[in-house]
């Protein structure tokens, strides 16, 4: 069973609808230096785990901004 991952037809089809996302997304939300700031704090908060070698901590703050990200997204707003 070959892996759909390893196709190019499935592959490419992911990559030009990650693009299409990517940029309806982005004509939702405007770069501002609270955005900014926002966006680079949660990479640091999974990161800085990884670096430390503590997968629990990094998994919770990877999903957190997985929701934030799919939350602004899909046009809503933040709580925090």
């Amino acid at each position: 069973m070959v892996n759909a991952l390893d196709n190019s037809l499935i592959s490419n089809v992911y990559r030009v609808t990650a693009i299409k996302i990517r940029m309806s997304a982005q004509s939702r939300v405007r770069v501002t230096r609270q955005n900014a700031t926002r966006v680079i704090k949660e990479h640091l908060d999974f990161l800085q785990p990884l670096l430390e070698q503590q997968p629990e901590a990094a998994t919770r703050a990877l999903a957190f901004h997985i929701e934030q990200s799919l939350t602004l997204a899909l046009g809503g707003t933040l709580g925090r």
